[in-house]
């Protein structure tokens, strides 16, 4: 089970540096730890709708309404780094930390940034260990070249992260129309008299 302790830990091992027991150690490695796990994870966090990120919540409308355009405005939630849909009828838009809307009661679905290391799978922790890595090569070891091997790495493992992560659930069904439709047919007719 991961823990960003261990996530940590992971990423000082890839660039060649000494574990550290905790955060609050007084060495260099646990200093850049501290400060930069948690901008780094939540990027990659933002960067894909992760399952194991997933909430949902009916928002707290705000007294005052937007100026113009928009009926409503909602607070967001303090954990929220990006809302993947609104389950009202109509359109929003989010600007700053307030979501925008003409409906007067809003339900969404969100990525949390408050998430715990151990909900993550694996290949998303293998990926975040090697972004932390790319990222302290340089100012750990003084290597650029560890540093770009590191992030190839870490690409390699966010693309296998979000395939596992996507083949999870429910796929979005996907709608029929006339224009694809006639492709389709089109296609099919076109094998038939050959």
């Amino acid at each position: 089970m991961a823990t960003d302790l261990s996530i940590c830990n992971s990423a000082l091992i890839k660039i060649g540096v000494e574990r550290i027991n905790s955060f609050s150690d007084t060495s260099k490695a646990a200093r850049i730890c501290q400060e930069q796990f948690t901008k780094i994870r939540d990027e990659l966090l933002e960067s894909h709708y992760w399952n194991f990120a997933m909430r949902r919540v009916t928002l707290a409308k705000l007294p005052d309404p937007p100026l113009f355009e928009y009926d409503f405005a909602f607070q967001l939630p303090a954990d929220c780094l990006r809302v993947r849909k609104s389950f009202s009828e109509e359109d929003f838009v989010v600007e700053g930390r307030v979501l925008l809307s003409f409906s007067e009661i809003v339900d969404i679905q969100y990525i949390s940034s408050d998430t715990n290391a151990s909900e993550y799978s694996s290949s998303f922790s293998e990926a975040l260990a090697y972004r932390l890595a790319a990222d302290w090569a340089y100012p750990l070891i003084q290597s650029n070249s560890v540093g770009e091997r590191m992030d190839k790495k870490a690409l390699r493992w966010l693309k296998d992260a979000r395939g596992i992560d996507g083949q999870e659930g429910k796929l979005d069904k996907i709608q029929d129309d006339l224009w694809s439709n006639s492709r389709i047919r089109g296609r099919g007719r076109a094998s038939v008299q050959v």
